[in-house]
């Protein structure tokens, strides 16, 4: 088992992490100035995700851990993925 505290990422990783976030909230911000129609969703989901990878991966360190770490991770996601679905699927039909 490894030891997530030996294993961490460098402090310029994490700034460029950091910077890659900022970006992103850059690319957020610009979504609502710029009309997309259909897919100003899409896009926003998706920058919100890769918003969420980056966190998860980095600053909560889950890059380091075991692979139970992930299989821990991948179940909360799947769990909010049918919690989104059901949802969605309730206000479509109404």
């Amino acid at each position: 088992m490894s030891h997530p505290e030996e294993e961490s990422p460098s402090n310029g990783l994490l700034l460029l992490v950091l910077a890659g976030l900022m970006m992103l909230l850059v690319v957020a911000f610009s979504l609502i100035w710029v009309p997309h129609g259909w897919w100003s969703p899409v896009l926003a989901m998706t920058v919100a995700a890769a918003k969420a990878l980056l966190i998860i991966v980095y600053f909560m360190r889950a890059r380091y851990h075991d692979r139970s770490s992930w299989l821990f991770i991948f179940g909360g996601l799947f769990w909010l993925g049918i919690l989104f679905t059901l949802t969605f699927a309730d206000y479509l039909t109404r």
